[in-house]
């Protein structure tokens, strides 16, 4: 096996400890080898850090198993080190592994010989982007439950707006529901309400609310709405704080390529829609992607 990098470090991870092990300098027949088994904390880490450094090892691998490499391989990166993250299964089809020899030594040996390929991890930028993302699409998971829950009570209930109002939870929807949930009928919230559109159709909510809720059920339905509102802050939070990091991106990019009248453009428009209001993931995703095509095009 071809040696091309001249020190290498191999490394074992599972979830309370490590096993290292760095090549050192392939110039003899017998090639030098630390191997150790360090404890998975932020002391042995930094010690290891710091035997990397006093050997100039830069170069290190580990395997994608598990999620105990999603701690190891931000310290690496931000301290200076070029971590590589092996497939285990393109690392398990390479034939020439001795029997005896452990999984961080094997792993070293083949980033010394450049034969693994690195798993595509993306730059910290997208991968808190990615966060923020993930976070978001679980809040509205979280509040689409919610809010079909609601509906299925009243409808238990013999209360079923839907049939009449696209949106059980718009506004003239959210007047009705804040009276029931105060124990008043659908005849009285339509008398008192000065929203035009519900009573322009109160015939037809009078046809299909002509049931009631219970102390049970008021409480329940309050607890829903309640949950769905205080979900639905907790989004425009992160959409917020996202558009605010996507925002930085774009701006990184526009100094790199101050030429490119594209991302001026583009940064204008997630601008404008910002401050519209407009802050929605599918908008800011989509510019993401336009500006990530253009700039691939143009440089």
């Amino acid at each position: 096996m071809k040696s091309i990098e001249q020190k290498a470090c191999g490394i074992n991870v599972h979830r309370d400890n490590l096993v290292t092990t760095i090549l050192l300098d392939n110039n003899t027949q017998q090639q030098q080898k630390q191997t150790r088994k360090i404890q998975n904390n932020q002391t042995d880490i930094q010690q290891l850090k710091e035997r990397l450094t006093q050997h100039q090892c830069k170069k290190v691998t580990m395997e994608s198993t598990g999620i105990y490499w999603t701690t190891l391989y931000p310290v690496l990166e931000e301290s200076g080190f070029q971590p590589v993250l092996a497939n285990a299964q393109q690392v398990k089809r390479i034939p020439g592994r001795k029997t005896d020899q452990i999984n961080s030594e094997w792993l070293a040996h083949l980033l010394q010989a450049d034969l693994i390929k690195p798993s595509y991890i993306p730059p910290k930028h997208l991968r808190e982007l990615r966060t923020l993302t993930r976070l978001r699409v679980k809040y509205v998971q979280n509040k689409t439950q919610f809010k079909n829950r609601c509906q299925k009570l009243l409808n238990q209930s013999n209360i079923r707006l839907s049939s009449k109002l696209s949106d059980v939870f718009g506004k003239a929807g959210t007047e009705i529901l804040n009276g029931l949930m105060e124990g008043k009928t659908v005849e009285e919230i339509l008398t008192n309400t000065e929203n035009r559109f519900p009573v322009d159709r109160k015939d037809e909510l009078y046809e299909v609310a002509k049931g009631s809720l219970g102390e049970i059920d008021m409480f329940v339905l309050d607890e829903l709405t309640r949950s769905a509102d205080a979900l639905t802050v907790q989004i425009r939070e992160i959409e917020v704080r996202w558009s605010g990091l996507l925002m930085s991106a774009i701006c990184r990019l526009c100094v790199r390529y101050p030429g490119r009248v594209v991302c001026r453009l583009l940064l204008f428009w997630l601008n404008w829609g910002i401050q519209s209001g407009l802050v929605m993931v599918n908008r800011l995703l989509l510019g993401a992607g336009l500006l990530h095509r253009c700039i691939s095009q143009l440089v």
